[in-house]
């Protein structure tokens, strides 16, 4: 695996180029790092997080509007329902 690499010019600073083997190592032992039950919690107590937590929080309720709008297991999509016009009298 190589360092990551950093260019101020694209949409992420930091890229990192690794074979699906090495990611699946490294991934492995990220994992075994975490060491905290609660993700949110742990990054709004952490003062090296402070400048990301108000991002993450964006994140966490646009991924939470998506899960809303996404049918429940076993059930069909919700209708939208249309308001249909009266008829004129």
């Amino acid at each position: 695996m190589t360092p990551p690499s950093s260019d101020e010019a694209r949409d992420y600073r930091y890229r990192l180029s690794i074979s699906r083997e090495d990611w699946i190592k490294l991934a492995g032992k990220l994992a075994e790092e975490v060491d905290y039950p609660n993700f949110k919690m742990a990054v709004h107590e952490r003062a090296d997080q402070a400048n990301k937590h108000a991002a993450y929080a964006e994140i966490w309720w646009i991924m939470r509007r998506v899960q809303m709008e996404e049918p429940e297991p076993d059930r069909p999509p919700k209708r939208k329902s249309r308001k249909r016009p009266r008829p004129l009298k």
